[in-house]
């Protein structure tokens, strides 16, 4: 039995190699002008959280809106009085005693050496955080349903106490080098 080999060879015209090489060239260019508007918006973002802030505050102070702001924009991000009350209303102190160590291992393992990567870190945790198997979890979920909240809010301002918490009892400045 004899086999033959076929070459089988594809040529495509110049043009075509040359209309590709443009198309290339474009969505490189294109993907470099989105990315530059993606760096300008982060850049911004402070300032626009900040005015936002702001904004809310005066709404919120001529009562010409009633929605809660639990935390500030300024730096570092602190609980507001509202924080502070939402805190207590959904028996916070309850949930994190039931997570304390959990939450505080976490934070360790990402081995934050400045108070914004502790930050970074308790924001964190409390985002992925497995909302099936944590332990009191239902008190969060029933507090949010209760006043129209979705649950990332409240677990967002959670993450500022944890994060105040963890570097009073655990983050020691020495390891900011």
């Amino acid at each position: 039995m004899v086999v033959e080999a076929t070459n089988i060879t594809i040529s495509f015209p110049n043009w075509f190699y040359c209309i590709f090489s443009i198309g290339v060239l474009a969505l490189v260019f294109s993907a470099g002008i989105q990315w530059k508007k993606v760096r300008e918006i982060c850049a911004e973002f402070p300032k626009i959280r900040r005015a936002l802030d702001i904004i809310s505050q005066l709404l919120l102070s001529h009562k010409w809106v009633g929605e809660s702001v639990y935390v500030s924009a300024q730096s570092p991000v602190k609980l507001t009085d509202a924080g502070k009350k939402m805190l207590e209303a959904s028996k916070f102190e309850e949930f994190f005693t039931a997570n304390k160590n959990v939450f505080f291992e976490n934070i360790a393992a990402e081995r934050p050496k400045t108070e914004s990567e502790v930050e970074a870190a308790a924001r964190s945790t409390m985002l992925y955080l497995d909302t099936k198997t944590t332990p009191k979890m239902e008190l969060v979920e029933d507090f949010a349903y209760s006043i129209g909240k979705p649950v990332a809010d409240i677990l967002f301002a959670y993450s500022i106490e944890i994060r105040d918490r963890y570097l009073k009892e655990r983050f020691q400045r020495s390891q900011v080098k």
